[in-house]
């Protein structure tokens, strides 16, 4: 048993450097999608903000 003590170490060396990596990736995965949501809400308001121009203008020529 006293062996088995160095190759565990390893191997939950491993597993955590293996965790720690999969933490990072899914880390910058979730700031990559938060991004794109933020330009995807930017791009909706500019465009409700031109739909909304475009109506005054609309009005307008009526009055």
């Amino acid at each position: 048993m006293v062996e088995c003590l160095p190759i565990c170490e390893n191997i939950a060396e491993v597993f955590s450097c293996q965790f720690k990596s999969a933490s990072k990736v899914i880390e910058q995965a979730i700031l990559i999608y938060e991004n794109l949501l933020e330009q995807e809400e930017k791009a909706h308001q500019e465009t409700q903000e031109q739909l909304d121009s475009q109506k005054n203008i609309i009005t307008e020529k009526r009055q």
